[in-house]
């Protein structure tokens, strides 16, 4: 039991589904073997993410506003930018506190499931949901954990599926993309939304060691070209792309995580030091008694190729 309280109109009980998730579907085909290198480090990073925003779901349970700390691409902005069809079954990979989510059922989603390997922001994404004052816009929405290269779905579930700050988070992307091919339908979309890395290597590298300290669970930022070529690999048709600027202060930025201050002051100190030659190409500046700055975001919508193999079961 989460709460439970009196209202005008009678009580109110609001309760969290602590299983993990449904029983998996059946997979056809051989298994991988267990315990591969590959298995295991991916493994290592799910759990990286998983302790960073965890603590961080902490840090929102008791400042909700943090929440809303940085500015991030709305469901408005993305559902124009997507050019999603009303009625469409919508998968967030990477659904945190449930915002996104909550946006794109109320842009005009029919179903919108959101997935998220941190118990505790997956607390925070349910109680948003059960504050919705709509129950019938509520019943649209659900949160499952999960991890985004092994996803709880049968193929062909879904006509959108959304990485929403996902990619910066994972060394190889790949098998993730792989498995939103698996659950999109023939045709489908999939949007991605993530940090855009300068084009200079160098820049990059120094953007990576200041994302990195303040973050453990980051693992690379990339290009817009280097994102839109593992798109590619996985067999996902680029149709458009854009990138935005959002203007973030530093001090937001690093209580959102709720990092210690050894770390904030490190990290301070790393993007005072890149002012001077715009080392890490996020136009580091003072601004009052803060430090601000650009954080690019990538905005990329693709198309799920369609091939031979493909069988869509009934609905």
């Amino acid at each position: 039991i989460t709460e439970l309280c009196a209202d005008e109109d009678g009580w109110r009980l609001c309760y969290l589904n602590r299983r993990e998730h449904l029983p998996r579907p059946v997979m056809q085909g051989k298994p991988k073997p267990p315990h591969t290198p590959e298995e295991m480090d991916a493994a290592q990073e799910a759990e990286r993410i998983r302790h960073v925003y965890n603590r961080a779901a902490v840090v929102y349970s008791h400042d909700p506003d943090k929440q809303e700390a940085v500015p991030r691409l709305s469901g408005d902005d993305l559902w124009r930018f997507a050019q999603l069809e009303p009625g469409a079954r919508v998968l967030e990979v990477g659904a945190g506190c449930g915002r996104m989510a909550v946006e794109l059922a109320q842009a005009g989603a029919g179903e919108v499931i959101g997935v998220d390997v941190s118990p505790a922001m997956l607390e925070q994404a349910e109680l948003r949901r059960l504050s919705l004052k709509e129950p019938a816009l509520a019943q649209r929405i659900s949160f499952r954990l999960g991890f985004g290269r092994d996803l709880p779905f049968v193929d062909h579930r879904f006509d959108v599926v959304i990485l929403c700050q996902i990619f910066h988070h994972i060394a190889q992307p790949l098998p993730t993309l792989e498995e939103c091919r698996r659950v999109l339908q023939p045709g489908g979309q999939l949007v991605v939304v993530d940090l855009a890395g300068p084009e200079d290597a160098v820049k990059r590298a120094t953007y990576n060691a200041i994302e990195a300290k303040r973050n453990p669970s980051h693992a690379a930022v990339r290009t817009v070209q280097q994102m839109q070529s593992l798109l590619e690999q996985a067999r996902f048709t680029v149709e458009k792309h854009e990138v935005r600027t959002a203007t973030c202060s530093a001090h937001l930025w690093l209580s959102q995580l709720g990092v210690d201050d050894g770390v904030r002051t490190q990290v301070l100190e790393m993007l005072e030091a890149s002012m001077e030659t715009d080392a890490a190409g996020l136009h580091v500046r003072r601004q009052d008694n803060d430090l601000v700055f650009d954080e690019p975001i990538a905005l990329i919508a693709a198309r799920r190729t369609t091939s031979s193999s493909d069988t869509v079961p009934a609905q």
